[in-house]
């Protein structure tokens, strides 16, 4: 027998339950009346989140950066759908010629309009055109940061001739920049580091875009550096193939990822000892596409002294944790205590005028040693008060990040696009300069 009491407890609980249902039951009700459905789709490269009143029809969204099917669903019958992919948003309206038309309703470029092709391919290649105008966007916006960065911060960044930076080079190979009879002068020198072990690099460079330098006797010339070898079988085979080329020269340091700095810095050594006559030096690795026939008309349009560029950063910050894919980057605050790295160019190509290459040599006996060489470069630069400058067609990323998502092609290698690529295959650069002399 229940006390009066409890019987009302009882009775508010059920009552409770009761209306909580009702409400639940009405709203799911008013939802299912209302149509609608919101589906969110999270991936590594876009968030897509859909609205649209439900109907019955098919339709598919493609990945940007894949080209790939991201959503694919049935769909009712509706009037407009909303696509919201990372900070862009989109409306998908239903016409009676194409049932699934994009369009941008609000806009990173200023473009006024712009229609997202639905068949896979016409997506290809509208993705891959897209990427490369977020790329001019982002270059441009760097070339006026590059303008606006106060370099006296770095001032700052000295020492009292810290650095020793004395060289002594085995196999100096002095004749590289002769001048003969008739000549006005050398416009270029390529500095290209390499390692004992890369003989089939050096040879597919020899034989693409270093044939310019006309075995060391053109407008162009080129020297390959090494550190110490080691290895007397190694040693024996660089000495072999310098007797053919005369193009390889060996420093009096330890040659490995840390002493890259060092390196760097030995090649403007021997360039300032051995060929003051090249108006630019151009450091760059034995695994990089130049294109040369490109990038020679346009020295002319670069000023003569104080010139740096290439691919320049102008506001990078250290990597500060040992985890992930870039952990091989890591500067502790000892090494490095600002929040950023100063205006740099990076190593794969670095283009600067043979009196900024000698000031260099100069002030960073004042500078004190930093890992990497492209952001050392960028603190001497910084304390001559030279700006970086980027330029054009030098790009910073690897051949088969090119080939995934900007459909790489060898006339893409050889036109208008491209001046440097790295890590490009040695039969691709083979390929490539054979239809430059078609």
């Amino acid at each position: 027998m229940l006390r009066p009491n409890e019987r009302c407890v009882q009775v508010l609980y059920r009552v409770s339950a009761l209306i909580i249902s009702l409400c639940f039951i009405f709203i799911f009700l008013e939802t299912l009346a209302a149509g609608i459905v919101t589906i969110y789709i999270s991936s590594t490269f876009n968030t897509i989140r859909i609205s649209n009143d439900v109907r019955n029809k098919d339709y598919e969204y493609f990945d940007h950066n894949s080209g790939s099917s991201v959503l694919s669903m049935k769909k009712k019958e509706r009037n407009v759908d909303k696509v919201i992919i990372g900070d862009e948003e989109y409306e998908i309206i239903k016409t009676e010629e194409n049932p699934v038309k994009m369009q941008k309703k609000s806009y990173i470029t200023q473009a006024p309009h712009e229609d997202i092709p639905t068949s896979r391919e016409e997506f290809k290649k509208w993705a891959v055109e897209r990427r490369w105008k977020k790329l001019k966007l982002r270059v441009a916006e760097r070339e006026k940061l590059l303008l606006t960065i106060d370099q006296s911060r770095w001032d700052t960044w000295a020492c009292n001739e810290c650095f020793y930076n004395k060289f002594e080079f085995i196999n100096p190979s002095k004749n590289v920049c002769s001048i003969h009879r008739g000549m006005k002068g050398i416009k270029l020198l390529f500095v290209i580091t390499t390692q004992p072990q890369n003989f089939n690099n050096r040879l597919t460079l020899r034989n693409t875009w270093l044939t310019l330098a006309k075995n060391n006797t053109g407008e162009i010339r080129y020297i390959f550096l090494l550190g110490n070898v080691s290895n007397a079988l190694d040693f024996d085979g660089i000495r072999k193939e310098n007797l053919i080329y005369n193009d390889i020269v060996i420093g009096n340091f330890t040659d490995n990822y840390t002493t890259l700095t060092i390196k760097t810095l030995a090649g403007m050594s021997w360039t300032v000892e051995n060929c003051r006559s090249s108006k630019y030096v151009m450091k760059t690795d034995d695994d990089m596409w130049i294109n040369t026939k490109r990038l020679l008309p346009m020295l002319s349009n670069f000023s003569k002294s104080f010139f740096v560029g290439g691919a320049c950063l102008p506001d990078v910050k250290p990597i500060r944790t040992l985890t992930g894919t870039l952990r091989k980057f890591y500067v502790p605050y000892v090494d490095f205590q600002y929040k950023k790295y100063p205006p740099y160019c990076q190593g794969l190509g670095i283009l600067v005028s043979s009196d900024v290459a000698e000031k260099v040599l100069h002030v960073s006996r004042d500078t004190p040693f930093f890992i990497f060489e492209d952001v050392y470069l960028g603190l001497c630069f910084a304390r001559l008060r030279v700006r970086p400058i980027n330029i054009p067609g030098f790009q910073d990323n690897s051949f088969e990040q090119y080939s995934k998502y900007y459909n790489l092609t060898i006339s893409d290698m050889i036109g208008e696009k491209f001046i440097t690529i790295h890590q490009a295959p040695n039969d691709v650069m083979v390929e490539a300069w054979n239809k430059t002399c078609k």
